[in-house]
């Protein structure tokens, strides 16, 4: 959804000011795809046809809101409950391992950032995006990048000796589990913001 786009009509001209009395005032001059022009300020719009777009895309930008507001609070439970659940296990593995098991968790928290980071940018190298100026060798930097701290992680994790999970009757390597939620918190990312992307 774009700020300077309003149906057929863009955003020329953006003028700010403060009135009498000292208040901050604007006005945004419109020009449609026929020429025609509007202008657009504190409480008013002189063109009725822009009104009502500009009245539309308000509720649609409230709409948007409200489903973000609602999928922000799901992801930050998703990723909330799995990092309670393996400070649980850290606190148990503590008992045997001591304070090295803090360099375990350490390394898990580095494994899931950056993997998040790999998928994000290998993301924007399979579907490029206008909101993205950046180069495709960019990208590579910054998927080598993310990979050398993935190596860091792993190599924390393995000093900490918290290397495997426990859910259940599984035990899942703490690394691959780290990498596992970096792409789960990439595409809640995506997930929360795609409607926004695609107005």
């Amino acid at each position: 959804m774009s700020f300077m786009k309003t149906g057929d009509w863009r955003i020329v001209m953006l003028v700010d000011g403060t009135d009498t009395e000292g208040k901050a005032t604007y006005q945004h001059i419109y020009q449609h795809r026929d020429g025609r022009k509007a202008c657009v300020g504190n409480g008013y719009c002189s063109d009725p046809d822009l009104e009502w777009l500009l009245l539309q895309k308000d509720r649609q930008m409230k709409a948007w809101s409200r489903r973000h507001t609602k999928r922000k609070k799901v992801s930050h439970f998703v990723l909330n409950s799995v990092w309670i659940y393996i400070l649980i296990q850290g606190c148990l593995a503590f008992l045997g391992k001591g304070a090295w098991v803090l360099l375990s968790i350490l390394g898990y928290w580095a494994t899931q950032s950056f993997s998040c980071g790999v998928f994000h940018n290998l993301r924007n190298l399979v579907i490029p995006s206008t909101n993205y100026l950046y180069e495709p060798k960019n990208f590579f930097f910054s998927i080598f990048g993310c990979l050398i701290f993935i190596f860091i992680g792993n190599w924390l994790i393995d000093i900490g000796k918290f290397n495997n999970l426990s859910i259940v009757f599984l035990q899942l390597p703490l690394l691959w589990f780290g990498c596992c939620m970096g792409l789960i918190e990439e595409l809640l990312q995506n997930w929360k913001d795609e409607e926004f992307v695609n107005n």
